[in-house]
C-alpha cells in the first residue's frame, strides 16, 4: 500500500476519469493534475503516513501509510466496541461519533494544518499562470485523500459493529454519516481558517491560528460530550435533553444511522437535516471564497520588522527558572525559537488542547450522578489538581517536534562558538517547553480549584504543577540524545521514529488515569502532603539529571534550502 507504486496510478486514474467534472468548477484540470501528482510524489519520496510516520530507518521499506492505516485502524475497533455495549442508541452513537469526530480534527489540525496553511509554493504556481482556484483545489485534494483514510481506518470498525444493535441497513446510514463526518471535519478547519486569515495578519495572526485552534478542539469535544453529560447532571427532561443533542455537532451525524435502523421520530429527523445541511452549506462557502483563501495564506510569510520585547510573563519564567548568565542565555536562545516556530506551534499546541480535554470531561463525568451544580463543583475541589496531570501527554509530541526548526542552519552558530555545558542548553530548553505550555495553562486551573476546594486542593495542586515541572525535564533528559534541538527541518523525510513517541504516550495514559482516579476519590490532607513532596522531589532531583552525560552531534545541522 506504497503510495509511491500502487496508490498514486489509482488516484490520478480517478481524476482523469472526473476531469469534466473538475474543468466544471473553473479548474485547469491540466496544471491541477500536475500540481496533485507533483505533491503525492513528493509525499511518497518522504515517506508519509496518516499524520505521523512509522518507519525506523531509512531504507527499510516504503510501508508509512499501510502501517499508519493499520493503527488507526486498531483505534477504530477500540471505539468500534462500545457499540456492542447496551446502552441507549442515540447516547452511544453521540459519543462514538464525538470520538471519531475529536481524533479526525486532532489528527488534521497536528499533521495536516501545515499542508493546508503553506504559502511557500504558492509565488512560484501563480508566476506561471496557475490560477488561485486551481492551487487550492490541488492542495486541498492531496490533505482530503490523506483525510479520507483517516476517517476511514477510524471509522470503519463502528459502520461493521452497527449490524449488531442496529441491523445491516444501518450499515448504509453509518458509513454516508462517516463520510458527511469527515467532509465536515474538513470544511469547519478550513472555513476557520479562512476566516482568520481574512482579518489578521502578521506576528498577530500566527498567534491567533494557534489559538484557533486549541479552542476548536476543546469546544468541539465539549459540545460532544459535556452537554449531554450535564443535561443529565442537571436532572434535564426527555424534550430538553434533545435539545442538548441538537447543539452537541458530533451527535447530528447519529440521524442518518437511526433513520437506516428504522427509528423515524423528528429529533433523529432534524439532526439529519442538520448533518447534511450544515456540511453541504459549509462547502459550498469555502468553495466560493477557495481563491481568497489562498490570497490570505500570503499573510503567514509576512514578518514585521518591529523590534519585539519581552513581557513580564517571560521575565518571570526567566527569574524563576534559570540560574547564572549561561543557563539564562540559553534560555532567551530557546524562547525566541520557539516563539517565532510556526510548525512547532501547528503540531503542538492541538495535542495540548487535547491533553485540556481529559480533565474537563472526567471532573464533569464525576459530577455526573443526577445531582444539582454543588456536585459537579464538588467533583472540581475533589479531583480538579489530579486531573492536571493528564497535561503530561503533550510533552511527548512537544519535545519530538523540539528538534525541528524552519531554520536549522541558525544552530551551526554552535559549531564555531561551541556549547560551553551541553546539558544546561538542554535543561533550559525543557524549562522553556514548561513555561509556554504548561505553566500558563495549570498555573490559572490550579488557582480556579483552590478557591473551590480550598487549602487541601491548593496543596495539592502545586504537588502535581512541581511533578509536571520535573517529568518535562526526566522525558526531555530521556528522548533526547545525541539530536541537538532546532537542528532538523520540518520536513516528512525527517519524521522518523514517531512510533517510540506514540509508544511512550500510550504508557502515560493509564499512569495519569490510574492517579488522577485515585486521587479524585482518596483525596485527604495525607495525601496532598504526599503529592506535595514527591512533586518537590522530582522537580529538584530532575534539574541534576542534566549534568552530565549530554553531548550533542553539532555537525549534524541540515540545511532549510531545498
Amino acid at each position: 500500500m506504497a503510495m509511491s507504486s500502487e496508490v498514486l496510478p489509482q488516484v490520478m486514474q480517478f481524476l482523469d476519469k472526473n476531469a469534466r467534472r473538475i474543468s466544471k468548477l473553473g479548474i485547469n484540470y491540466q496544471q491541477y493534475r500536475l500540481i496533485v501528482q507533483t505533491k503525492f510524489a513528493l509525499a511518497s519520496r518522504d515517506h508519509v503516513g496518516l499524520g505521523f510516520n512509522t518507519q525506523k530507518k531509512a531504507g527499510s521499506g516504503n510501508h508509512d501509510l499501510r502501517n499508519s492505516f493499520l493503527l488507526y485502524l486498531f483505534f477504530g475497533v477500540l471505539i468500534g466496541l462500545f457499540l456492542l455495549i447496551p446502552l441507549p442508541h442515540l447516547f452511544a452513537l453521540s459519543t462514538v461519533f464525538a470520538t471519531i469526530f475529536v481524533m479526525v480534527f486532532l489528527t488534521m489540525l497536528t499533521s495536516y494544518s501545515s499542508l493546508m496553511l503553506d504559502p511557500r509554493d504558492r509565488p512560484l504556481f501563480v508566476a506561471r499562470g496557475v490560477s488561485e482556484r486551481t492551487l487550492s483545489a490541488a492542495r486541498l485534494t492531496v490533505v482530503g485523500f490523506y483525510l479520507l483514510l483517516n476517517v476511514i481506518a477510524i471509522g470503519l470498525p463502528s459502520v461493521v459493529a452497527l449490524v449488531v444493535h442496529y441491523g445491516p441497513v444501518a450499515v448504509i446510514g453509518g458509513a454516508v454519516a462517516l463520510l458527511l463526518l469527515g467532509l465536515f471535519s474538513f470544511m469547519l478547519a478550513l472555513f476557520v481558517y479562512l476566516l482568520v486569515l481574512r482579518f489578521f495578519d502578521g506576528e498577530r495572526l500566527k498567534n491567533i491560528l494557534n489559538m484557533v485552534q486549541i479552542v476548536m478542539v476543546v469546544g468541539i469535544y465539549l459540545a460532544g460530550q459535556v452537554l449531554p453529560h450535564m443535561a443529565d447532571a442537571l436532572g434535564a427532561l426527555g424534550h430538553v435533553q434533545a435539545g442538548y443533542y441538537l447543539l452537541a455537532l458530533p451527535s447530528w451525524f447519529a440521524g442518518p444511522v437511526l433513520l437506516t435502523a428504522g427509528d423515524f421520530n423528528l429529533l433523529n429527523v432534524l439532526l439529519t437535516v442538520l448533518a447534511f445541511g450544515v456540511t453541504i452549506a459549509l462547502t459550498v462557502l469555502f468553495w466560493h471564497n477557495s481563491s481568497r483563501f489562498e490570497q490570505y495564506l500570503a499573510k503567514l510569510d509576512q514578518s514585521s520588522d518591529a523590534p519585539r520585547h519581552d513581557g513580564w510573563y517571560v521575565r518571570f519564567c526567566r527569574k524563576l527558572f534559570t540560574r547564572g548568565d549561561e543557563e539564562r542565555g540559553y534560555f532567551d536562545f530557546a524562547w525566541r525559537v520557539l516563539r517565532e516556530e510556526r510548525d512547532f506551534k501547528l503540531r503542538v499546541y492541538p495535542q495540548l488542547a487535547y491533553s485540556l480535554i481529559i480533565p474537563v470531561v472526567f471532573l464533569v463525568t464525576m459530577g455526573d450522578d443526577g445531582a444539582s451544580l454543588h456536585s459537579l463543583l464538588q467533583s472540581i475541589g475533589r479531583g480538579g489538581a489530579y486531573a492536571l496531570l493528564m497535561f503530561n501527554l503533550a510533552l511527548p509530541v512537544a519535545i519530538y517536534n523540539l528538534g525541528f526548526s524552519s531554520q536549522p542552519e541558525a544552530m551551526r552558530l554552535f559549531q564555531r562558538v561551541p556549547l560551553r555545558h551541553d546539558g544546561r542548553f538542554l535543561r533550559a530548553c525543557m524549562k522553556v517547553l514548561f513555561a509556554r505550555l504548561i505553566l500558563p495553562l495549570c498555573l490559572p486551573l490550579v488557582v480556579i480549584f483552590a478557591l473551590i476546594g480550598g487549602l487541601q486542593t491548593l496543596i495539592a495542586g502545586i504537588g502535581v504543577l512541581l511533578s509536571l515541572y520535573g517529568i518535562t525535564l526526566l522525558m526531555g533528559r530521556s528522548m533526547v540524545h545525541t539530536h541537538l534541538p532546532f537542528s532538523q527541518l520540518f520536513d516528512a523525510s525527517n519524521q522518523k521514529g514517531t512510533s517510540s513517541m506514540m509508544g511512550v504516550m500510550l504508557l502515560i495514559i493509564p499512569v495519569d488515569m490510574g492517579l488522577m482516579f485515585l486521587g479524585a476519590f482518596l483525596h485527604s490532607w495525607i495525601l496532598a502532603g504526599i503529592v506535595l513532596v514527591v512533586g518537590a522531589l522530582m522537580a529538584l532531583g530532575s534539574t541534576r539529571m542534566f549534568d552530565r552525560g549530554v553531548v550533542f552531534n553539532v555537525r549534524a545541522v541540515e540545511s532549510s534550502e531545498h
